[in-house]
């Protein structure tokens, strides 16, 4: 998604993401609880076979995911850490990219190319804003290493009102941490969400802002790990804002009427996935389109920007995986 954290927005989801599309980089889509890859997938990939993302030990089969994980996987630096393609490690894309291959069923803790691993590099990292913090919880929880004082700060930054942080989108992203760590949601945090939902069905990434796929997707799946139905009022006027926007290539933009990119196409089939139902095939198959042959995603043809990031927040989508992570 192309959603924002507490702070600059970013086109695809949580707390304190680097710009990437029209409103900059891809961040938390602002993204459940499935983690499995559905068998919809063989349908996907022209039936070269079901990937699983289950348990850590659990290999990827199919060849366009394994492309597309070996692309990751390649990117990763000495410290354990991941950055742009021979560029150095980066905090936000280390975490999405933690929450991607997790999706792809690889124990992303224990991962390293001559180095440390990657959890050793996120126990190193302290984020000092409130989505980064979030961002930091999910994929802490991806790579099996305790939340700790950054859950306990957390909880900290919840307002009377139920607000996490200063944004929507951060108490969005709140959820979800809070949610990854095992954590319980107050009531008031969930009735503040809900409450900002606009007319439209949309969320935006601050309370009566203008609203977006990306931190509707976001929305949908914090919702849903709290135990709003799939069928209940919020969430299908949600999906019916989702729907109001998606173009006639089957992907779906960050705001309305506008072009289609990886990364909110990719946010979107996680909403569906938090809800137990595979996406609109044509959207799975934009997706698919959009894969270069070294099996990294582009941002849309003909605009391949920081492939890394890109590739990193469509493939959960691709793989019908949900945040937060399951464990």
């Amino acid at each position: 998604m192309n959603s924002t954290l507490d702070g600059a927005q970013c086109s695809t989801g949580p707390p304190g993401l680097a710009e990437t599309s029209e409103r900059g980089r891809q961040a938390i889509p602002f993204m459940a609880m499935l983690g499995a890859v559905a068998a919809t997938l063989v349908l996907l990939w022209g039936g070269l076979g079901t990937a699983q993302a289950a348990t850590s030990a659990q290999a990827v089969s199919d060849e366009r995911v394994n492309r597309a994980v070996n692309y990751l996987r390649a990117q990763q630096n000495a410290d354990g850490g991941f950055g742009e393609a021979g560029e150095r490690s980066d905090p936000t894309l280390t975490a999405w990219v933690a929450l991607a291959l997790d999706a792809a069923g690889l124990d992303v803790g224990r991962l390293e190319r001559g180095g440390d691993t990657l959890a050793v590099y996120l126990t190193r990292q302290a984020p000092t804003d409130v989505t980064g913090l979030e961002l930091q919880m999910l994929a802490r929880s991806a790579a099996g290493v305790g939340s700790g004082a950054l859950a306990t700060a957390l909880v900290k930054e919840i307002r009377p009102s139920g607000r996490i942080g200063s944004r929507l989108n951060s108490t969005i992203w709140g959820i979800l941490a809070l949610r990854s760590a095992r954590l319980p949601v107050p009531k008031k945090v969930v009735r503040y969400v809900r409450r900002n939902q606009h007319k439209s069905g949309g969320f935006s990434w601050i309370a009566r802002g203008p609203v977006d796929t990306n931190d509707t997707a976001a929305a949908i799946q914090a919702l849903r790990s709290v135990g709003v139905g799939s069928n209940s009022k919020p969430i299908k006027r949600a999906f019916r804002f989702l729907a109001s926007t998606r173009r006639n290539s089957g992907g779906f933009p960050l705001s309305q009427g506008g072009a289609a990119d990886a990364q909110s196409t990719g946010w979107v089939l996680q909403a569906y996935a938090a809800t137990g139902r595979a996406g609109p095939s044509k959207s799975r198959r934009f997706l698919v389109r959009l894969q270069q042959a070294d099996g990294r995603l582009v941002y849309r043809r003909g605009r391949a920007i920081t492939p890394v990031w890109v590739t990193a927040q469509a493939l959960p989508g691709l793989l019908q995986s949900a945040f937060p992570p399951e464990r």
